[in-house]
């Protein structure tokens, strides 16, 4: 068979190669069409050195390639002549050849031949170099759609949300007489609530093509004027949530009567509290604090004081359903609020009847402002409820003294229950996190009332449990994700003396372990009080909190002996703020 290419070079090669090699050439060769009957295959947008290097990877099964050009020129060629290989390799040599140059045409030509493998590490790394890249003469070129395809992102990594504005501006600038009318279609990307007062007004606000735009210019206005709100409403904000990468995740815990709350960011390996709060004349003794629309609930048992932590704000105001005259009497004197999950638009709350073996599921609409009585009740106690999806799982718990292990999750939607696969044994107590696929627990009491130190992951979709490593410490008071990282916080009594042991544990999912990240003493009357959360925030709203070594609250370093090795933390200072 011959193969003429773009010059008219001619290149020999047998049939049987060719057939073999690719489909290309395999119905070329075997079916009745004119390529056959003259022997001869016109290929003429190849040039003789794509060609040679097509026909060493034909005979050899590998090529070398050298240059960026030649692997683009290869790529091209492998998809055309369905040589899958080919396209394999030249795609891995352009994702390793990746630099803020070339990523944008990269990304193109993945695009244009529908090589999926290299449009995710050419998007990941456009968007983890987004600034450099957006300055370069190729994104400069991008089409408006293409550009709000990208400034839409969640993804893209940015040092502050300021900067989206100017790369649009200086997108506009390009040609603006010609790109200008595309101005307001892509403003609205800019996500004002993340931008500081002071950029606003000096940048944004008198802005020409701002103020030429009236629904530009009024949704400025609308932004700084919440900005000097003081009023938290609870219903979702316009654009209320930051990027991703101008969020920063810690993990909540509530201590001594419920109202000393403090979080802890693994990113800063720092400890901080919040604003302070009012608090009732009866103290509650336990509180849930749960994350929900860029906000931190913290649930007490009496749930019409529930209080809600704004971080915009810097400021606490009371729960949705305390406002508006809703009556919410889920928990009467006879049942205890044990957990408070969030799905979807609904916060859930869980409840057990005191002295029965019985759980309820209630549920407050936050959108609809109502409540949502359960039909039937669990009939066990001491269960762990996790969200994942539109579902609430209950899982393990006790009945008549005996460590179960049935499962059943609660779809919010249908508003039916269905059994899911058991746990290898039995345990109540326990606590968990659902994320992606996959549902992790830990903690809790096995049938022999023993605590328990070993974890267990459920697989949603394929319904199977299996063990993970385990704690170091059994005495869980909070499993969470922050930062796409699980983590446990457990509290345990120091032998002999009258302080509490508080560790935070992180899961390596390679080497199936847990590692102790933090390790803190304090007074063993400051038990942390609830379940520990998750819980998400503006990067820039940390700049009004301080850690609590700013805050003159004598926190030291202990020299307490060898048993004192971490912090020692003089809660009964930090308290007196509360």
């Amino acid at each position: 068979m011959i193969l003429v290419v773009s010059d008219g070079k001619e290149f020999k090669a047998p049939r049987n190669v060719l057939s073999e090699a690719s489909p290309f050439f395999d119905k070329l060769v075997n079916c009745d069409m004119k390529e056959k009957k003259e022997g001869v295959v016109r290929l003429e947008m190849f040039t003789d050195a794509q060609m040679a290097d097509v026909l060493e990877f034909i005979y050899n099964g590998d090529i070398q390639i050298f240059t960026r050009e030649d692997a683009e020129n290869l790529f091209v060629a492998g998809d055309y002549l369905l040589l899958a290989k080919l396209k394999s390799i030249a795609a891995e040599f352009l994702a390793k050849a990746l630099s803020t140059f070339n990523c944008v045409s990269t990304f193109h030509i993945a695009n244009m031949y529908f090589c999926e493998k290299l449009i995710c590490s050419t998007r990941k790394f456009i968007l983890s170099n987004f600034t450099a890249v957006a300055a370069t003469e190729d994104f400069m070129n991008l089409t408006s759609h293409e550009l709000e395809e990208w400034i839409a992102s969640d993804e893209i990594v940015i040092s502050a949300e300021e900067e989206v504005f100017t790369i649009i501006l200086r997108w506009i600038n390009c040609t603006r007489s010609e790109r200008n009318v595309e101005f307001g279609k892509l403003f609205r990307h800019v996500r004002l609530n993340f931008i500081a007062r002071d950029f606003l007004l000096s940048d944004v606000e008198t802005n020409d093509l701002v103020r030429e735009t009236k629904e530009c210019f009024d949704s400025v206005t609308e932004a700084l004027t919440r900005l000097d709100d003081a009023c938290g409403c609870l219903a979702p904000r316009p654009e209320s949530r930051p990027r991703k990468s101008l969020e920063i995740c810690g993990i909540v815990m509530t201590g001594k009567a419920a109202f000393c709350t403090f979080f802890y960011v693994p990113e800063k390996d720092q400890f901080y509290r919040l604003h302070k709060r009012d608090q009732p004349k009866s103290l509650p003794k336990h509180a849930h604090a749960i994350s929900c629309r860029g906000k931190l609930f913290l649930v007490t048992e009496d749930i019409i004081s529930t209080q809600v932590y704004d971080p915009s704000f810097n400021r606490w105001s009371p729960a949705p359903w305390t406002k508006f005259g809703t009556h919410l009497k889920m928990i009467p004197g006879l049942q205890i609020l044990t957990a408070v999950l969030v799905v979807g638009n609904e916060v859930c709350f869980v409840v057990e009847e005191r002295g029965e073996d019985l759980t309820w599921l209630w549920r407050f609409n936050l959108d609809l402002n109502s409540v949502i009585a359960p039909t039937h009740p669990v009939d066990k106690k001491s269960v762990c409820a996790v969200a994942w999806g539109r579902h609430i799982y209950i899982i393990g718990g006790s009945k008549d003294l005996e460590a179960l292990r049935q499962c059943s999750r609660f779809d919010t939607m249908e508003n039916k229950w269905q059994e899911v696969s058991g746990l290898p044994y039995g345990r109540y107590g326990a606590h968990g996190v659902g994320t992606k696929e996959k549902i992790y627990i830990a903690g809790g009491s096995d049938e022999w009332s023993e605590p328990v130190f070993s974890c267990e992951v459920h697989n949603v979709f394929s319904n199977e449990w299996s063990l993970i490593g385990s704690l170091s410490c059994p005495s869980v008071r909070g499993m969470v994700v922050c930062n796409e990282l699980l983590y446990v916080v457990s509290a345990s009594m120091v032998p002999y003396i009258q302080f509490l042991k508080l560790e935070i544990e992180c899961y390596d999912y390679e080497k199936d372990e847990w590692t102790v990240k933090k390790s803190i003493y304090c007074n063993a009357d400051v038990a942390i009080k609830g379940k520990a959360s998750s819980f998400s925030f503006f990067k820039g709203d940390l700049d009004k909190l301080k850690p609590f070594h700013e805050t003159g609250l004598n926190f030291t370093s202990g020299d307490t002996g060898s048993m004192f090795t971490d912090h020692h933390y003089n809660w009964d200072h930090i308290l007196e703020y509360y």
